[in-house]
């Protein structure tokens, strides 16, 4: 490691004591997701739809008509559903397999993430290599939005496996056409669970077409042989049902309101994205190093003849396409989940900053106070953060008796009951009749006749509502159109407030 001068010492000290604060955080963060596995009421708003939709996948209403009651819009592809039926039949409550399913793929995905930056970190010592792998994936479970979504019952933590996974494969392919097909296999399932999961595939495919263009026609190839395959045994399963419901159906308001939210969440990452840019730039001065001529020639050629180039390029694309995808985040309903794929690909290029930054202290090729003094800088953001936002963790005692006494309320209930807390309605042994949301976005766009849910609520087919605020809240007004909440009012005009619920009750009979 060098002699002399105490900098393989310092060196070594510095990522000790990085790797133990990434340890640690990332520990709690698993820790936390996995205690909240078992929480009984929703952890966030979309858990129950994406659970009671994944209880219908394989019957008669999947992709169904939304006029018919119980109004259901599938907002996703299948593969995560599929995959919840399949865990939930070996006798594992449905909510809680779902929650399995992305704490497990959570991992996952900070595996391949490891896996990326080992790749991009080819040529280095060992030690240099394993510490940029494990800060890649440490960075990645630290993060805000991975320590919010790893436990959720949501598409996105397994999307994101999936797709880093066949990142990896392509990227790491070197001819092998076996990995080729493996990587088409995983991207596909990766849109198949994520409609929106195309950068990875794209990164792939650009650095393939620089390296071995066959390879490349081959990835596009069987990708798009598998996705219509796909896409035309879903028609004919849904009578064309499939398509309505992610085109057509699924939509979302403009919503300003998500550009903050994406300025907010930068900037608690700032030493993350900081970070990520330095990795970025030493990425392209590798990239640019070895030949003769203008830099794209040279990085080209990087990319043909350097295995470490071609993953360092694959994980800069992957963060250059991911960056303008981070608009989406600007929709009614968006949340800190648009940032993950994006926060994954910044932990790469983390790990690949420090990975270098060990390798050069331990040659004394850099200054002696940069690996101490950027392992600080990341220590102290991610230390800082919560090991988990979900306030049901966080009290927990409170939250549970909560959650107890509102599905004993709801299995009581003479009639259905409408809940933006449909985990709770799950956990009931009730269906989810209608998702107040994306109804709402349906309605205004009269792509949906809200009578059909007006009416039912008249008439007082529900004998009960719970509802996350009410009318004046911002929230309450997005998923609930003035017509509906006159209706609530009408027909279920006693609230009461449980903790941070209202539920919604007819009037007391004299």
């Amino acid at each position: 490691m060098g002699s002399g001068g105490g900098v393989p010492a310092l060196v070594l000290a510095a990522c000790l004591a990085l790797a133990a604060v990434l340890l640690f955080r990332g520990a709690a963060v698993v820790l936390a997701a996995v205690e909240a596995i078992g929480f009984p009421a929703s952890l966030n708003y979309g858990e129950g739809i994406v659970v009671q939709q994944a209880l219908l996948v394989t019957g008669a209403r999947a992709y169904g008509d939304i006029a018919t009651y119980p109004f259901i819009v599938f907002h996703y592809p299948p593969a995560y559903l599929l995959a919840i039926r399949a865990l939930a039949a070996t006798g594992i409550d449905a909510v809680a397999a779902a929650r399995i399913i992305s704490v497990a793929a959570g991992l996952g995905a900070a595996a391949m993430a490891a896996g990326l930056a080992w790749l991009g970190l080819r040529g280095t010592a060992a030690f240099a290599r394993g510490f940029g792998a494990f800060v890649a994936a440490a960075t990645l479970l630290g993060t805000l939005p991975v320590a919010n979504w790893l436990p959720l019952a949501r598409v996105d933590m397994l999307a994101l496996a999936l797709t880093l996974g066949g990142l990896l494969l392509a990227l790491g392919a070197e001819g092998r056409r076996g990995w080729i097909l493996g990587a088409a296999a995983l991207f596909t399932l990766a849109v198949y669970t994520k409609q929106t999961s195309v950068a990875a595939p794209l990164a792939a495919t650009l650095v393939l077409l620089a390296v071995r263009p066959a390879d490349a026609l081959r990835l596009v190839a069987a990708g798009l042989a598998m996705s219509l395959v796909l896409l035309g045994a879903a028609m004919l399963a849904t009578d064309g049902g499939f398509l309505r419901h992610l085109v057509l159906h699924n939509i979302n308001r403009f919503d300003i309101r998500g550009l903050e939210l994406l300025g907010v969440m930068v900037g608690l990452h700032a030493v993350i994205v900081v970070v990520a840019l330095l990795g970025l730039a030493g990425g392209l001065q590798l990239l640019g190093r070895v030949g003769e001529g203008r830099w794209l020639r040279r990085a080209r050629h990087a990319v043909r003849t350097d295995r470490a180039a071609r993953a360092v390029a694959g994980v800069a694309l992957h963060a250059a396409i991911t960056t303008p995808m981070l608009l989406l985040i600007m929709k009614s309903g968006s949340a800190d989940n648009y940032l993950l794929e994006w926060l994954a690909a910044c932990a790469m290029l983390a790990g690949l900053f420090f990975g270098r930054l060990a390798q050069g202290g331990m040659r004394r090729s850099d200054p002696a106070w940069h690996l101490p003094a950027f392992a600080a800088l990341l220590a102290v953001q991610l230390g800082v953060f919560p090991a988990s936002p979900h306030a049901g963790v966080n009290r927990r005692e409170e939250a549970l008796a909560e959650a107890a006494a509102l599905i004993a309320q709801v299995r009581a209930a003479q009639g259905a009951v409408l809940s933006d807390d449909m985990v709770i309605l799950l956990r009931a042994g009730r269906y989810v009749p209608w998702e107040s949301a994306i109804f709402a976005e349906l309605a205004s766009l009269r792509r949906w006749d809200e009578a059909l849910i007006v009416d039912r609520i008249r008439s007082g087919h529900f004998a009960m509502a719970i509802t996350q605020h009410q009318r004046g809240n911002w929230l309450f007004d997005a998923r609930y159109n003035p017509a509906v909440a006159d209706a609530l009012e009408a027909a279920l005009p006693r609230r009461e407030a449980v903790g941070s619920l209202v539920v919604w009750r007819p009037a007391a009979r004299e």
